[in-house]
């Protein structure tokens, strides 16, 4: 015999139960794939803060790497800065333009040795940003090397479409195995 309360206490149970593991599936894979955006601007940011720290030369730096828009451009960049936050060297520009990073990410990565962070420098770019302090000829700044998420923000929809589905299919499921037998049984009493 069917008890209605304890089936839809079972079903809420399970749709609770649910919800927290397709989030908890969402945020986990979510946050490898964001994190993993910056990888090659993790090396590229120490390697060139190693060179500038042993005296390499700034100029002979900015012809290892092509000039790029990044706001159309998956190629990652580097932005030096002096030690008051003013770019020194560019490889990358957005519609022209070198983008300033807010001050507070300098003074971060002055502390803490290195920030990682997602900067939207315009409202239609999000950059994976690795931002290392260097000392090179004694005034020091900063390397910031960048790559756009455009790829990644869209295998990001991609997975929450995904996670959505299958949330949506097990919330079904358990209305098949909790709700409908007691709709029936309640049916088949009237």
């Amino acid at each position: 015999m069917y008890s209605p309360p304890k089936k839809i206490f079972t079903f809420l149970t399970g749709a609770v139960m649910s919800t927290l593991v397709f989030g908890m599936i969402y945020a986990a894979v979510q946050q490898d794939m964001r994190m993993s955006a910056n990888d090659p601007q993790i090396q590229i940011a120490e390697d060139t803060a190693t060179y500038l720290n042993s005296a390499g030369d700034m100029q002979s730096l900015a012809g290892q790497y092509d000039q790029v828009d990044f706001g159309q451009s998956l190629a990652p960049f580097i932005i030096v800065y002096d030690a008051h936050g003013t770019p020194l060297l560019s490889t990358g520009t957005l519609d022209g333009d070198v983008p300033t990073v807010p001050p507070g990410v300098l003074t971060y990565a002055t502390v803490h040795g290195e920030d990682h962070l997602t900067w939207q420098p315009s409202s239609t770019t999000r950059v994976a940003t690795v931002v290392v302090p260097y000392v090179g000829d004694g005034s020091g700044g900063y390397i910031l090397v960048g790559r756009n998420l455009r790829e990644v923000e869209k295998r990001e929809l991609s997975l929450e479409e995904m996670v959505f589905v299958g949330w949506a299919l097990s919330l079904v499921l358990l209305a098949l195995i909790c709700v409908i037998p007691m709709v029936i049984t309640h049916l088949s009493h009237e």
